[in-house]
């Protein structure tokens, strides 16, 4: 009776050992997705994206499973002007844009439509990335920042 006792034990024992040894090697051959990308021309993300423009990021938070960064225009080519804060948003993977407090980022945007109506969306393979000098010599001329108007409304 006890030498059944040892053999069920055994093979309880045998299989989980089994079962771990089985998905350890799951896990271990699996092949790790790195964001596989490389900094295309600025005057190629320009023309592919729907705002352009360079910044510093003042805020750094989570939304809907994105980061979102809240960036102080300081130069724009496209889309946004120049002295607004806008949010902008870009994936939790490898291909993401360093979305840090203080830092510049240069920031070639897409509106989506999907999950992020409206928003600006960007990535590393968009050509978005830090960049802490001004990126005018790659791209030209910067828009024009709107004058205020001083006409006050009573």
């Amino acid at each position: 009776m006890e030498r059944l006792h040892r053999r069920v034990i055994w093979l309880r024992v045998s299989r989980i050992l089994s079962l771990v040894t089985c998905a350890s090697i799951g896990l271990i051959g699996r092949k790790t997705v790195a964001c596989d990308c490389y900094e295309p021309p600025m005057s190629q993300s320009a023309a592919a994206a729907s705002d352009v423009f360079w910044g510093t990021v003042r805020s750094v938070g989570m939304e809907k499973g994105f980061v979102r960064g809240r960036v102080m225009v300081e130069k724009s080519w496209k889309g946004v002007p120049a002295g607004r804060e806008v949010p902008v948003f870009t994936s939790v993977s490898s291909c993401a844009v360093p979305m840090r407090v203080g830092v510049r980022v240069v920031v070639f945007g897409r509106r989506v439509a999907s999950a992020l109506p409206g928003q600006i969306f960007t990535e590393l393979p968009d050509g978005s990335r830090a960049l802490p000098d001004d990126p005018t010599p790659e791209l030209g001329p910067a828009r024009p920042a709107p004058k205020r108007s001083h006409w006050w409304p009573w």
